[in-house]
């Protein structure tokens, strides 16, 4: 299993966020993974207004991937 995340400051009120999660292939799963993407702004002191995607991947199982967006 392994995880990261990154965040990258691109003003005093903006922030870039990436992530990614991958679990290898055991006796009972199939290796999976997820990744995602978050923007956050800051439109005024103490309030952080974020926007997400994430996606999921899954081998060995019928289906596309799953997707999430959220704000």
């Amino acid at each position: 299993m392994g995880a990261a995340r990154i965040q990258y400051d691109l003003s005093t009120r903006v922030v870039l966020v990436a992530s990614g999660l991958y679990h290898g292939e055991s006796d009972v799963n199939p290796s999976d993974g997820s990744t995602g993407l978050a923007f956050g702004f800051s439109p005024i002191r103490r309030l952080t207004i974020w926007t997400e995607g994430d996606a999921q991947f899954q081998q060995g199982v019928s289906g596309p991937p799953s997707y999430v967006l959220v704000n």
